[in-house]
């Protein structure tokens, strides 16, 4: 905080003008009318509808991307939505983070326990190593790999449709 008012002993040119941080111009609305970008309820509006089309095409893909390796990406989701009902009263809280970063760290796990079990019980791979370094390092790779995708779509559905519904009520509320 920086002192607006110059003390006693000071003279008026020590005293730094107050000025609005480079990072908030044109976010803010103008106060004297003159200059700056107008403030519009409806730029929120479209954000919000931007935010939840993102977040309901994420979901029409889960489904597509089950079918190209189905229990991997099953188990990574199922990891996901385990996540997700721990943190179920967060999302109501006006605080709410989005949580993408644990989103991502159940959807890796989910992904390599599901190519464990894909390559120890269903054995989707006949002619991929046996040994327990290699179903470790395949397990990690590629289970891994598939884990940051639903974790990448499940992190858009969630910011895309929580995101897009606060910004909607919250515009909604402000006009």
């Amino acid at each position: 905080m920086g002192a607006t008012q110059p003390l006693p002993d000071e003279t008026p040119s020590l005293v730094p003008p107050a000025r609005v941080p480079p990072v908030t111009a044109g976010a803010i609305p103008p106060s004297g009318g003159a200059g700056g970008r107008s403030f519009s309820l409806r730029r929120f509006r479209i954000l919000a509808v931007v935010l939840m089309v993102c977040g309901a095409g994420s979901i029409a893909i889960i489904p597509w991307a089950i079918t190209q390796r189905p229990p991997t990406l099953l188990v990574a989701l199922l990891f996901v939505a385990t996540g997700l009902l721990r943190r179920r009263r967060a999302f109501r809280s006006p605080t709410f983070d989005f949580l993408t970063g644990e989103i991502y760290y159940w959807s890796i796990a989910g992904g390599v326990v599901g190519e464990l079990v894909a390559q120890l019980a269903l054995h989707i791979d006949p002619g991929a190593p046996t040994s327990w370094f290699w179903l470790v390092l395949g397990a990690g790779g590629i289970g891994g790999a598939c884990g940051i995708g639903i974790g990448i779509l499940c992190s858009l559905a969630v910011t895309g449709l929580l995101g897009g519904w606060k910004i909607w009520r919250t515009s909604a509320s402000a006009a």
